[in-house]
C-alpha cells in the first residue's frame, strides 16, 4: 500500500510550476506526452520495465502539496504503481487509427494530473498491427526534464532487454533526487541575490510580442512551426565558431532582436532554461528528476551595436544566468522588486531532445514524437536535428494569433539568415528580419497614389466655380439668415478688394479677429481670393492670450470688427465694412500652389506656440475628393473653430464644393444645431460625438471623427447608422493623412494613407518595421505643411529628408506610435512621448482608457486616465469618470488597473472638444484614496489607542478602530511579530500570540489588564475541521510556533500553554489530552514538547481518538538513545542564552539570570522580566525531566519525523544529540512506518520566519496525505 516515504523541498522550477497550478493553471500546462512506435515487443515485459523504473526512482513516486501563498512540498510515496492501459486497435484503418489516437492525446491532456496523487505519470499501449505498437507515455513536467527523460529511455531499453533475456541489466549508479535538493539547500543565496538584483534593476516587463489576441475566452494553445534548413544552420554555426559563441547563444541573441523589434523596446527580458545540473555535484549528469530552471535573460539589442559584440554580451549573460540559476524564479523576481512577471515568452534550446533519444535507444523505436505545453503565452522551442534547426512556437491563441505566431517564426529564420550573411561587423539595425510579405505591406503604405502631372485645385478657384454653378444654392446658414452662393461671392469679393488695397497678396498672412458667425467665413474666402494666407484668432480669449498669438503669427494684416479695432496695431488693422477706396476693378492676385494658404498655431513643448504654414497645394489635395458633384446635397454642421485645422474639412466639404455650412446661433450647442438643420455631414472629435444622441443625428450620412482615439462603444453606436470615417492627421500633414471606414464590430484603425500621402512606420534607426511591430509614423508626400514659420530649427527637427522618396522630398516625424495590422491598415498605439511607467511597466494612457472603457461600458467623454505622483513619489494611475465604477470588478490587465477613481460631473474639455489633459491632471492631483481607513469608533482607553496606532502602522493603514480585527485587516503571524515588538518598545508586554488570539485593540487592551485570560489551548489560526495542536520545546512559548501555524494554512491551529507549576511530561500530557478531548487531528511537538506530544497521543488513542503524531527534531525516548547529562542551572542558562542569541543574531548574553532574562525579552520569547524568569526556571525543570524520560512502546501505524537541516558538531547547547538510526529510533518505539523530512535551519531557526512557514506547509502536506491513506494496518500493529 502507499505510504509517505519522505517529505522534501522543491527544486527551483518545481516551485514555480506548483504555484502556477495552485493559482488555477490549466490541466494541459506542463503536461508532457511521448508517442513511441515499436515493432515486435513483449507488452508484459515492457510494462514491468516501466514499473521497475518507477520503483527505482524517488522522483517518479512523488506527489505535491501546496496552499495558496504557502511553501509547497514534495511528498515521496512508497508502493506506487504506474497506471497502465493496454488496448487493441488493429481493426482500424490508418486514418481511423490516427483520428482515434489524436482524440486520446487531446483527452489525455485535458485530464491532466491531480498533483497530490503519485505517480504523475501514466501509459497507454496500443496494438496497431500484428507487429506494430504505439506507446503513449504522459507525465507532468514536475517530475522530469528532457535530459532525465532521455536517460530514462536508455534505462528502459536496458531493463526491457534484461527482462527478455533473463539477465541483470547494467545500470549506472544514480544518486537520488534528494541529493540535488540537499546541494541546493547548502548554497549561499547571497551571490545569486546580488547578481539578479543588479541585472534586473529597472528591467522592463517584456510582454507577448505583437500580441494580437484573436480568440476571447479560456487559454487555448496552438503551434507555429518552421525550419532553419541545414545549409543555413551550418552557416550560423560557422559564424558562432568564428566568434567563440555557441549556437544556443546565437539563437537567444536572435530571439532578443525579434522581441525588441516586436515590442519596440531595445531592452528586453525573456525566459530561458538552464540545465540546473551543478558541476559541483558528482554524478548530477545521470540523475533523474527536474533539474532545469527557467531564469530571466536580459538583452539589450541596441540598434547601433555591432553583431559580434552583441553576441558576446548575450553569451556572457547566459553563462552568468547558468551560474546563478539555482534559485526559483519567484525569488529572482522578488529580488528584482517585480510585481508581475518580468517576461511572458520563453526560449528553450533543446541540447538533448528526449524524443530523439528514445528513437535512438536500443528499444527498437521506429518513430518518436513529443508534446509539451508551458504556462507561458509564447514559448519558442528550438531542436537541432539532421535537417537543420526545428522551430516550434507554442502560443496561446488568446494572446498571440496564429498568423502573428507564424510571422514571428518566419522573421526569426530571416534574421538568422541576415546574421550569417552580414557577419560580426554588421550593426543590428542593418539586419533585416522582414519577410517578402512584410516588405510588400510596408511598400503599399509608402506609395503616393496621385498623378503628379494633374494640377492640384486651388481654393479660390474651387469657390468661384461652386458659386458659378450654384448661385442660388444656400452656402452659409446661421439661424434665420441664409446666404446663397451669389451673395457669399459678392461679400467675399468686396472684402477681398478691401484687403488687396491694404497689401494682401500671395505670401502675406492675414489674421481673422472677428466674432464667430458668417463673416468669419466671408473673411476666410476673401483672404484666399487675394492669394494670401489666413490665420484665425479668437477675440473672446483674454487679451494677453490674443496678443501672444499675434506675436507668434506676426501677421501682415488683422481683419477686425469695428469694436475690436483698438486691440491691435492700427497700421495692420483692416476694419471690416470700412470703405478702402478700392474699386471692384482691382485685379486680385492669384496664388501659386506652393504659396501659403493658412497658418495654424500648435502648442509647443516649451509653451511657445508654433505657427504651422500650409500651402495651397497641400490643402488642395484635401479638397479634391469633395469635388464629386455631391456638394449641393451636403449640409455640414460647423463644430470646430477656424483656429483648428480640422475646421477646414468642414469648409472644403461645403462652401468649396457647392454644399451648405450651417453655423450655430448664440448659445446653441452642437447637438441642437445638427438636429435643427438636418445635417448630413459632420467633422467631430469623439468627445463631441459622444454628446450626440442617435435620434438627434438621424439625418447624418457621413461622420468624420479624429483628434482622439475612437472608443469601441462609440464606434459601435454609429458605424451601423451612417458612414463613420476615422481620420488621423497632425496639423503638419494638413487636416488628415489617413482614414478608415469603421465597420460594426471591426477593429478600429486609422486606416491607410490618403492618395496624396506616403506613410512609413520606422524604428529609432529610421528602418522600416515589420507589420505588427510598433514604430513611429512618418508622413510624406505633397500634403505636408511647409514647416514652422520663423522656426528653422524646429522645422529641421520635425521635417526630415525622405530617404525613401525622390531626392529633395521630406517626411514629417509625427511622434505617434502605430502598428501595421494584417489587412494593411495602421493601428494607432499612442504618443512616443506619451508613455508612462506604472508598476514597472511602460504603457500608453490611451491603451489604459480603451481597456477601462471596454471593461466599464463608459464611453468617450465619460472616462479618462491620468498619472499623478503619490505620497511615495511613485506615479498613481487615476481613473476620472462621470459615473461610479467598482475597481474590484474591473477585468483589465494589472498594469491598467487604476489605483484610484475620481468621479467628476463631467470631464474637462478643450476648445476643440478634446479632453483637457492639463486640467484633468490638476483635478486628479487633489485625489486622495479613501481606501485603507477602518472604523471611526472612539477608542475608549489610552492602551486601545496605542495598540490601534501600532496596528495601523504595521498594516499600512491610516486608522484602525477599537473593534477592527487584526487578521481581517491583513495581519498575519509575521506582522504580529512587528506589532508586538513596537508595543513592547512602548512598555506594553504584548506577545505575538496574544495579538493573534485577541485580534482587536479593545480585546488586547483588556487582556493586558488580565494576563490570566489566555487559555491552556491558545488559538493561533481559525479554520475548519479538527484542530492541530502545537507543543513547544523547553524554554519556548506559543510565539515560537507562530510561523509554523501560519504555514499550516486554513486549519484550526492551537498552541498548548503549560499550566503554571506543571513540569513533568506525564502531567503535561494529561492536561493536554484533557483539554483537547476527542477532537484532534494531530499533535506536533518540538524538542521536549515532542515527548509531551507523544504521551498525549498515547492517551488520546486510548480514549478512541486517532490523532497523528509529528515530532520535530527530537530522538525517540528509548533507553539507549543519545542524551545529555541532567542539566544543572548553569547549563540550562547557557542553552537559553544560546537560543536567544540564535533568534536575535546578537552575541550570547552573560551567563546570569538577569542578562539571560533580558535577552529572552529582546528575542520575543518572553513578554517581560517576570515571564522570562518563569521560563528560566521551567527550562531547568524540563531539561531534567527530558533527561530522565523513557517511554513505553507506543503502537502507531505511521508518524512523521522532521529533522533540522543544520546541526553543529558538537551540538550547541539547545540542540539534541543525533541518533545513529535513520529515523532516530522512532520506528522502534512505535513499530510503524516513520516518514522523514529535513527542515531548513537549525533546531531553533527551523521554527521561525520563512523557514517556519515552510515547515508548516510541509506538515500540512503530510497531514493531508495521511488523512487520505487507509489505516488498514492498525489492527495488526496493536495485535
Amino acid at each position: 500500500m502507499k505510504r509517505v516515504e519522505s517529505i522534501q523541498a522543491l527544486g527551483p522550477l518545481q516551485q514555480g510550476m506548483v504555484y502556477h497550478v495552485a493559482a488555477g493553471g490549466g490541466a494541459g500546462e506542463h503536461f508532457v506526452q511521448f508517442v513511441l512506435a515499436f515493432e515486435r515487443i513483449d507488452p508484459a515485459r515492457l510494462q514491468q520495465a516501466w514499473q521497475d523504473i518507477v520503483t527505482a526512482h524517488d522522483a517518479l513516486r512523488t506527489g505535491f502539496s501546496w496552499e495558496a501563498a504557502r511553501q509547497p512540498v514534495a511528498v515521496v510515496m512508497t508502493g506506487v504503481s504506474l497506471p497502465w492501459l493496454e488496448e487493441d486497435w488493429r481493426g482500424l484503418s490508418s486514418a481511423a487509427f490516427a483520428d482515434r489516437l489524436a482524440g486520446y492525446l487531446a483527452s489525455d491532456r485535458s485530464r491532466g494530473f491531480e498533483l497530490t496523487r503519485a505517480p504523475l505519470m501514466r501509459a497507454l499501449l496500443v496494438r496497431e498491427t500484428e507487429v506494430g505498437w504505439r506507446l503513449v507515455l504522459s507525465h507532468h513536467h514536475l517530475l522530469l526534464d528532457g535530459w532525465s527523460a532521455a536517460l530514462l529511455f536508455d534505462e528502459l531499453a536496458e531493463r526491457y532487454r534484461g527482462l527478455v533475456s533473463g539477465t541483470v541489466p547494467e545500470l549506472p549508479q544514480r544518486r537520488p533526487y534528494r541529493d540535488f535538493l540537499a546541494w541546493l539547500a547548502a548554497q549561499d543565496p547571497a551571490a545569486a541575490e546580488r547578481y539578479w538584483r543588479a541585472v534586473l534593476a529597472d528591467a522592463p516587463a517584456t510582454g507577448v510580442p505583437l500580441g494580437s489576441a484573436v480568440e476571447a475566452g479560456p487559454r487555448r494553445m496552438s503551434e507555429a512551426e518552421g525550419l532553419v534548413a541545414a545549409p543555413l544552420w551550418a552557416e550560423v554555426q560557422a559564424l558562432g565558431r568564428s566568434l567563440g559563441v555557441t549556437a544556443a547563444s546565437i539563437a537567444a541573441a536572435a530571439w532578443g532582436i525579434v522581441l525588441a523589434r516586436a515590442t519596440g523596446e531595445e531592452d528586453v527580458v525573456f525566459g530561458t532554461t538552464v540545465s540546473g545540473r551543478p558541476e559541483g555535484l558528482a554524478g548530477s549528469e545521470v540523475m533523474i528528476g527536474l533539474f532545469i530552471n527557467t531564469v530571466p535573460l536580459r538583452v539589450r539589442a541596441a540598434s547601433g551595436a555591432r553583431l559580434g559584440a552583441y553576441l558576446a554580451a548575450v553569451q556572457q549573460g547566459l553563462i552568468q544566468a547558468r551560474e546563478h540559476g539555482h534559485v526559483p524564479l519567484a525569488k529572482i523576481q522578488g529580488w528584482a522588486g517585480a510585481r508581475r512577471a518580468a517576461f511572458e515568452t520563453l526560449l528553450v534550446y533543446e541540447n538533448y531532445p528526449a524524443a530523439q533519444a528514445a528513437a535512438g535507444s536500443a528499444l527498437g523505436v521506429t518513430a518518436a514524437t513529443s508534446h509539451e505545453e508551458t504556462n507561458y503565452p509564447a514559448a519558442l522551442i528550438l531542436e537541432p536535428e539532421a535537417e537543420g534547426l526545428r522551430i516550434r512556437l507554442h502560443h496561446d491563441l488568446a494572446r498571440l494569433g496564429q498568423g502573428d505566431a507564424a510571422r514571428l517564426v518566419a522573421r526569426f529564420v530571416q534574421l538568422l539568415a541576415a546574421m550569417a550573411a552580414q557577419g560580426a561587423t554588421a550593426r543590428l539595425c542593418a539586419l533585416d528580419h522582414r519577410t517578402p510579405e512584410d516588405r510588400a505591406a510596408s511598400a503599399a503604405l509608402a506609395r503616393v497614389r496621385i498623378d503628379a502631372g494633374v494640377p492640384v485645385p486651388l481654393l479660390p478657384d474651387l469657390f468661384l466655380a461652386a458659386a458659378a454653378r450654384h448661385p442660388a444654392a444656400p452656402a452659409l446658414h446661421c439661424g434665420a439668415q441664409t446666404m446663397d452662393y451669389a451673395a457669399l461671392r459678392s461679400r467675399a469679393l468686396a472684402v477681398a478688394h478691401q484687403l488687396a488695397a491694404r497689401g494682401a497678396r500671395p505670401g502675406a498672412i492675414v489674421a481673422i479677429a472677428l466674432e464667430r458667425g458668417p463673416m468669419r467665413y466671408v473673411a476666410l474666402l476673401a483672404i484666399w481670393l487675394c492669394g494670401a494666407a489666413s490665420a484665425a484668432l479668437d477675440p473672446e480669449q483674454p487679451p494677453a492670450r490674443v496678443q501672444a498669438a499675434v506675436a507668434a503669427l506676426s501677421p501682415d494684416l488683422v481683419l477686425v470688427d469695428p469694436a475690436a479695432a483698438g486691440l491691435f496695431d492700427p497700421d495692420r488693422c483692416v476694419v471690416l465694412g470700412v470703405p478702402s477706396g478700392a474699386g471692384d476693378d482691382v485685379v486680385l492676385p492669384r496664388p501659386a500652389p506652393d504659396d501659403l494658404a493658412y497658418v495654424i498655431l500648435t502648442s509647443g513643448s516649451t509653451g511657445r506656440p508654433k505657427p504651422v504654414g500650409v500651402s495651397y497645394r497641400a490643402i488642395g489635395h484635401v479638397a479634391a475628393p469633395y469635388q464629386d458633384g455631391q456638394g449641393p446635397t451636403r449640409i455640414v454642421a460647423q463644430s470646430l473653430n477656424l483656429q483648428f485645422d480640422a475646421s477646414f474639412l468642414e469648409v472644403v466639404a461645403s462652401i468649396l464644393s457647392g454644399g451648405c455650412l450651417a453655423l450655430p446661433v448664440g448659445d446653441e450647442d452642437y447637438t441642437q444645431l445638427i438636429e435643427r438643420v438636418g445635417a448630413t455631414h459632420i467633422a467631430s472629435t469623439p468627445s463631441l460625438l459622444a454628446l450626440l444622441a442617435p435620434a438627434q443625428g438621424a439625418t447624418l450620412r457621413e461622420v468624420v471623427v479624429g483628434g482622439e482615439v475612437l472608443p469601441p462603444a462609440l464606434a459601435a453606436l454609429w458605424a451601423g447608422r451612417t458612414v463613420l470615417l476615422n481620420s488621423y492627421g497632425p496639423t503638419e500633414a494638413t487636416v488628415h493623412a489617413t482614414q478608415a471606414r469603421v465597420s460594426p464590430g471591426g477593429t478600429i484603425t486609422i486606416g491607410r494613407p490618403l492618395p496624396h500621402v506616403a506613410a512609413y512606420v520606422l524604428n529609432a534607426a529610421l528602418r522600416p518595421v515589420a507589420p505588427g511591430e510598433p514604430g513611429e509614423l512618418y508622413l510624406a508626400g505633397p500634403g505636408l505643411a511647409r514647416g514652422y514659420l520663423g522656426l528653422p530649427a524646429s522645422t529641421a527637427r520635425s521635417f526630415l529628408p525622405d530617404p525613401f522618396g525622390p531626392p529633395g522630398t521630406r517626411m514629417y516625424r509625427t511622434g505617434d506610435l502605430v502598428r501595421i495590422v494584417p489587412r494593411g491598415d495602421l493601428l494607432f498605439i499612442g504618443r512616443r512621448d506619451g508613455q508612462v511607467k506604472i508598476r514597472g511597466i511602460r504603457i500608453e494612457l490611451g491603451e489604459v482608457e480603451m481597456a477601462l472603457s471596454a471593461a466599464t461600458g463608459l464611453g468617450q467623454g465619460e472616462i479618462a486616465a491620468t498619472l499623478v505622483p503619490g505620497p511615495d513619489g511613485r506615479g498613481r494611475l487615476i481613473a476620472c469618470v462621470t459615473r461610479p465604477i467598482a475597481l474590484e470588478r474591473l477585468d483589465v490587465p494589472l498594469a491598467f488597473l487604476p489605483q484610484g477613481v475620481m468621479q467628476l460631473p463631467e470631464l474637462p474639455l478643450t476648445a476643440t472638444g478634446k479632453v483637457d489633459r492639463v486640467r484633468l491632471k490638476a483635478l486628479a492631483q487633489s485625489y486622495r484614496s479613501s481606501e485603507g481607513t477602518a472604523g471611526d469608533a472612539i477608542l475608549a482607553s489610552g492602551a486601545e489607542a496605542r495598540i490601534a496606532e501600532v496596528f495601523a502602522k504595521v498594516l499600512g493603514l491610516r486608522a484602525v478602530g477599537p473593534d477592527d480585527d487584526f487578521l481581517a485587516l491583513g495581519g498575519d503571524s509575521i506582522v504580529s511579530l512587528q506589532a508586538a515588538s513596537q508595543l513592547r518598545q512602548q512598555g506594553m508586554p504584548v506577545s505575538p500570540s496574544a495579538i493573534l488570539a485577541m485580534r482587536t485593540p479593545r480585546a488586547l487592551a483588556a487582556e493586558l489588564s488580565d494576563p490570566s485570560a489566555l487559555p491552556i489551548l491558545l488559538p493561533l489560526r481559525d479554520g475548519p475541521g479538527q484542530p492541530v495542536v502545537l507543543v513547544c520545546g523547553a524554554g519556548g512559548g506559543p510565539e515560537a510556533m507562530l510561523a509554523v501555524a501560519d504555514g499550516l494554512g486554513e486549519r484550526r491551529v492551537l498552541a498548548f500553554v503549560p499550566p503554571e507549576g506543571v513540569t513533568t511530561i506525564a502531567a503535561l500530557a494529561d492536561h493536554l489530552a484533557d483539554a483537547v478531548g476527542d477532537a484532534c487531528a494531530a499533535v506536533i511537538g518540538h524538542s521536549f514538547g515532542a515527548y509531551v506530544a507523544a504521551e498525549a497521543v498515547r492517551r488520546l488513542r486510548a480514549r478512541g481518538a486517532s490523532p497523528s503524531l509529528v515530532v520535530l527534531d527530537a530522538t525517540a525516548p528509548l533507553p539507549d538513545r543519545p542524551r545529555q547529562a541532567t542539566p544543572d542551572a548553569a547549563q540550562a542558562l547557557a542553552a537559553l542564552a544560546a537560543m536567544a542569541a540564535e533568534i536575535t543574531g546578537m552575541p550570547p548574553p552573560a551567563a546570569d539570570r538577569e542578562a539571560v532574562a533580558a535577552a529572552l525579552v529582546t528575542a520575543g520569547v518572553a513578554r517581560d522580566r517576570e515571564e522570562a524568569m518563569v521560563l528560566i526556571a521551567r527550562s531547568q525543570e524540563h531539561g531534567a525531566e527530558n533527561a530522565r524520560h523513557v517511554a513505553a512502546p507506543l503502537p502507531l501505524p505511521a508518524m512523521l519525523l522532521v529533522r533540522a537541516g543544520e546541526r553543529a558538531d558538537p551540538p550547541r547547547p539547545f540542540e539534541p544529540p543525533a541518533s545513529p538510526d535513520p529515523d532516530w529510533g522512532w520506528s522502534r518505539l512505535t513499530g510503524g512506518h516513520v516518514a522523514t523530512a529535513i527542515a531548513r535551519g537549525n533546531h531553533i531557526s527551523m521554527l521561525r520566519g520563512t523557514a517556519g512557514v515552510e515547515l508548516g506547509a510541509m506538515l500540512r502536506a503530510y497531514l493531508d496525505f495521511e488523512s487520505a491513506m487507509p489505516l488498514d494496518q492498525e489492527e495488526a500493529i496493536h495485535a
